[in-house]
This record gives structure tokens, C-alpha cells and sequence, in this order.
């Protein structure tokens, strides 16, 4: 029997939910029983140039509307522990048939350009439908253009790609979710393809492997922001997630008090409490850069080793301090944990208060923690500490007769 009457038993058995099997009808990609993206049902089976993109359901990004001489790139995902054969057939609304086979290896993803596939002309108008000897997904990931056509995406679009969770901002919470699953590929259960946004070349493509340069693609836009238009109350309550876990870490900046003399020197941590399989951190500390001169910061000694990003606040007049810990293992802290400490030196005399802000503090898996309560802390510089005044011993002379 040929793989096309095999394909097309398959079909017949099952029509609509297939396993190892995906139709994609319109922007519908079914794999197995579960609805990956949702779409127009009216649609016609194409997904080449001139079609509308799919609608996001879920983790899965949209994909950009196609442009002129768009040709489509579809990416199959493989989370068996064995190498995936993939067929897929091409028509046309004519005429026009091919079948191409592609191997996807075990625990992976890979991208098919459908550019490459010297059968397919262009244009090209048509329909496609995937299976595989195997259980799989597969969804529609981007767009390929002809030599000297220049898709541009603004830097707006580039945060936004990378804010995985809607709050408007690059922080912490973004960074850890990739670094956490640094170094797993597509069979391990925690592996989520949203956070795996750089192939080993360093396109914008998944590969089903966590690697550095996911991890880098979001820190380097880390701080960043973006503007997203809210058009109605029901958006906006979209784009406000709640947190994973109930606010429960207290911060406080230790010690609480400091006295020093001018040009003298102190350090001041950041401790957090009731922590829960800590995985980083991100914090706002405020001074007075007038009288204090910041002159260098520490990660704290955790169970996961954290790397650090730090800059000056936009006013000046502070430093935003950032941890993030790679990799599933170990666990993360329990309790009790210092996150980190700066070192000062005093400038003239006066009083200074040096306030925590922005803070947010991050498990392996289970995102938020919740900041309950932040005690800040206040510096005296004083050139008067150490002065001692004793009373006056006088010896008089006695009087002469």
C-alpha cells in the first residue's frame, strides 16, 4: 500500500481528531484531540501568501500577517524518544500534487521552508495536510520572502514577543521561566515551546531544545517596555495575570539602621523571607547618590547559582538589580535567604533613606511569590560618633594666707 492510501485510510478512520496525524484547514491544526489554534471554519485549507494568519490560543503566538510573495514555514515537533517521519501532502485547487517526507529527531523540533521544496512554485495557493508515524505537533511559525524584500518588525513588537507574562514589561519574571528550563529538550514534561525562541543557528525559530540563546533573548531586552493599545475593559483585565502563588515574601533591607562617619564605608542586603524553591529575583534600591557612593554589589550565596544583571535607575538616583538561576536542578531555596548586598561609602553628613521598590522575587515553576511587606532602611552619616565628652577636672591652687 503507498504512504498516500495509508494517508488517506487514516483520514477515513479518523476524520477529524488523527493520531500522529494534523490537518491544517484554514489556521486549524489538530493534533490528537486537543485544538491547538483557533480559526475561521470557513476558511479555505491554504496557508501560503495572502492568507490571514491564525489566532492565538493559549502560550501559542500568533503569527504575523504574510505579505507579498510570503511563503510559509510550518514547524513539526516531535516529544517521542524516537526519530518522527513526517509526510506531508501539497495541493493545489487544481491539478497539483506532491508528497514530501521529512525525519524530525527524537526530542526536537524542526522548521520545513516551504521556499525549499523545489516542487512547490510561487505563487502558490493550496492546501497541506501533515501526518506522522508517531504523535506530534505542528503549527505555522513564519514566513519566508524573496531576495531583497526586507520584513521589519519595530522594537514595540520585540519586547512584546518576549513579556511572557502580559504585564507591559521585560523583568525578571520573564528571564526565569527560560533560564529555569535551560539545557531540557522536548521530552522532558517542563519543556514549554513559548520560551524556546532561538534555534542553534540563532533564527527565531524553536528547535525543542532550552539553550543559552533562548535565555539571552530576553535578557538583552531586559527593562524594557512597551506600549500595547487597550480597547476595551475585558483586554485589559486579560493583560493583568495573576500571580502563581499568594503574596507571602517579606524583603527587608539589613541592617535597618546605619550610622557612619563621613567617608566611612558600610554594606546594606537585601533579605527576603518565607521564600518558596527560590529562583531569582529583581529589586529597585533607592539613595541619595549626593551623600552615598555606590561602590559595589554581591550576590547572595543560594542554593541555585544566580547570574546578575544590574543598571542605573532612568533618574539616576538609584540602581535595578537582577538574578536569574539556569537549569531544573538543584532546588531552589526554602525560608530565609539574603538576595543581595551593596556596598556604600559615606559622603558629607546627613540623613539618607534607602528605599526598596519594583521588587519581585521567583520560583523555579511556579512564577510570583508576592511581595507582602518591604522594610526599608536609613542611613546617618555623622562626623559626631565617636566623640566622648567627660566633665572638666580642675585643680586649684590653694589660696595664700
Amino acid at each position: 500500500m503507498s504512504i498516500e492510501s495509508k494517508l488517506n485510510k487514516i483520514e477515513k478512520l479518523l476524520p477529524v481528531s488523527r493520531k500522529g496525524g494534523i490537518n491544517i484547514v484554514g489556521g486549524v491544526l489538530i493534533t490528537g484531540t486537543a485544538l491547538l489554534i483557533a480559526a475561521n471554519p470557513d476558511a479555505a485549507a491554504a496557508f501560503f501568501a495572502k492568507l490571514s494568519s491564525p489566532s492565538a490560543v493559549s502560550s501559542i503566538p500568533a503569527v504575523p500577517t504574510p505579505g507579498l510573495g510570503a511563503m510559509t514555514v510550518y514547524q513539526v515537533e516531535n516529544a517521542n524518544p524516537t526519530n518522527l517521519l513526517v509526510t506531508s501532502i501539497i495541493t493545489d485547487t487544481v491539478s497539483f500534487k506532491t508528497v514530501i517526507t521529512n525525519t524530525i529527531p527524537a526530542c526536537s523540533t524542526s522548521q520545513i521552508h516551504l521556499r525549499d521544496i523545489n516542487q512547490v512554485s510561487s505563487p502558490f495557493n493550496g492546501a497541506m495536510t501533515v501526518s506522522a508515524d508517531q504523535p506530534m505537533n505542528a503549527r505555522i511559525v513564519g514566513y519566508d520572502y524573496p531576495p531583497g524584500v526586507v520584513v521589519t518588525t519595530t522594537i514595540n513588537q520585540q519586547v512584546q514577543a518576549v513579556d511572557f507574562n502580559g504585564d507591559g514589561k521585560i523583568t525578571n519574571a520573564d528571564i526565569q521561566p527560560p533560564a529555569t528550563r535551560w539545557g531540557i529538550d522536548e521530552c522532558n514534561t517542563a519543556y514549554a515551546s513559548q520560551y524556546d525562541i532561538r534555534n542553534a543557528n540563532g533564527e527565531k525559530y524553536p528547535d525543542g531544545k532550552m539553550k543559552t540563546g533562548d535565555i539571552q533573548a530576553v535578557s538583552t531586552m531586559w527593562g524594557m517596555t512597551y506600549t500595547l493599545p487597550i480597547t476595551n475593559t475585558a483586554q485589559a483585565a486579560a493583560l493583568k495575570r495573576p500571580l502563581a502563588m499568594a503574596p507571602q515574601v517579606d524583603l527587608k533591607l539589613q541592617p535597618s539602621d546605619i550610622t557612619v562617619l563621613p567617608g566611612g564605608t558600610f554594606t546594606v542586603s537585601i533579605e527576603a523571607d518565607n521564600v518558596t524553591d527560590l529562583a531569582g529575583f529583581e529589586a529597585t534600591l533607592k539613595y541619595d547618590p549626593a551623600k552615598l557612593q555606590m561602590t559595589g554589589t554581591l550576590l547572595g550565596k543560594t542554593s541555585r547559582p544566580m547570574k546578575q544583571l544590574s543598571r542605573p535607575t532612568e533618574d539616576g538616583n538609584g540602581i535595578v538589580v537582577e538574578g536569574h538561576s539556569q537549569g531544573m536542578l538543584p532546588a531552589g531555596d526554602n525560608g530565609n535567604v539574603v538576595l543581595e548586598t551593596f556596598s556604600f561609602k559615606a559622603g558629607g553628613a546627613g540623613s539618607i533613606d534607602l528605599t526598596l521598590s519594583g521588587a519581585e522575587v521567583n520560583s523555579r515553576l511556579n512564577g510570583g511569590m508576592g511581595i507582602r511587606s518591604i522594610t526599608n532602611a536609613k542611613v546617618l552619616i555623622s562626623d559626631l560618633l565617636h566623640r566622648l565628652y567627660l566633665p572638666g577636672v580642675f585643680r586649684l591652687s590653694p589660696s595664700k594666707p
